[in-house]
């Protein structure tokens, strides 16, 4: 009886405590105000007119449709330095798990900030994502991430490099990568894949560096000849666009003295964009 009594209390005390919450809820003079996503697609900034989010708020998320085998950059300004905008991340939609995802905003081509910006590097994330699906970018404004902006600028592109080979053309194929950066930063992370294959040489680029990858290195390495001796090379990298000039430059032997190299040809890398 006196177990029931309590559990009784229990259940009125637990009753009190959600009405008073709700009562304190509907007497705030403070608007709730809902975070609200915004779908943009890659290569093509907000559609709207002119290419701008007429207003956001912080809290607001850009949404976008990311795919695994490829590296991207979004960035986001308003014209305006005193908006001091900014994304605080890269997260996938589904689980809302934050992913691995590099801010590179100070480096060029460098989004204009103002002098007291918090977060001036955050401007711009690149993400190679882990999986294909949604993801979202959530935004802030202000020095205290509380702000609003108008006329916003959201913009999100591939930076993933594209080259053929063809193995029957030269007896030795150089995949040739320079950083273009010119700031002292930290390094470019760069993965070579096969399209639609795992990667076969990953590196760090530092400012301004050279690094050189014999593509007949890794098909010696293969228990089997691949059936196909062409097909295409894909460079992901998590700095900004135009960080990177790749080439993959094709030489023979010379026969008049086999320990000098002919160059017979070069493909440059460039963009899907570039490509079209």
């Amino acid at each position: 009886m006196a177990a029931a009594i309590l559990y009784s209390m229990s259940r009125v005390s637990k009753l009190v405590t959600f009405l008073s919450v709700l009562v304190g809820l509907i007497g705030q003079t403070t608007p709730l105000v809902i975070a609200e996503d915004f779908p943009i697609q890659v290569g093509r900034p907000y559609a709207s007119i002119g290419g701008l989010i007429p207003s956001m708020t912080s809290g607001d998320r850009v949404l976008v449709e990311l795919h695994s085998r490829y590296s991207y950059c979004c960035a986001i300004d308003t014209g305006s330095l005193a908006d001091m905008p900014r994304f605080t991340g890269v997260v996938a939609l589904a689980g809302e798990q934050a992913v691995s995802a590099t801010p590179n905003g100070l480096l060029a081509p460098v989004i204009p900030v103002s002098e007291d910006h918090p977060a001036p590097a955050q401007t711009r994330w690149c993400v190679t994502p882990p999986s294909s699906g949604r993801y979202v970018l959530p935004v802030e404004f202000g020095t205290t991430g509380e702000g609003s902006a108008a006329n916003v600028r959201i913009e999100c592109e591939e930076t993933t490099l594209y080259a053929k080979y063809n193995l029957n053309f030269s007896e030795y194929s150089i995949v040739e990568i320079a950083s273009t950066v010119a700031e002292n930063v930290q390094g470019i992370f760069v993965a070579v894949s096969l399209q639609n294959g795992s990667p076969i040489y990953v590196d760090i680029m530092a400012q301004g560096e050279r690094k050189d990858f014999f593509l007949d290195s890794f098909f010696a390495s293969l228990p089997l000849v691949p059936p196909f001796p062409f097909g295409n090379v894909i460079i992901n990298h998590d700095g900004p666009p135009g960080s990177l000039n790749a080439t993959i430059s094709r030489y023979r032997i010379d026969p008049a003295d086999r320990s000098t190299l002919q160059p017979v040809g070069t493909s440059e890398f460039r963009t899907r964009n570039q490509l079209r």
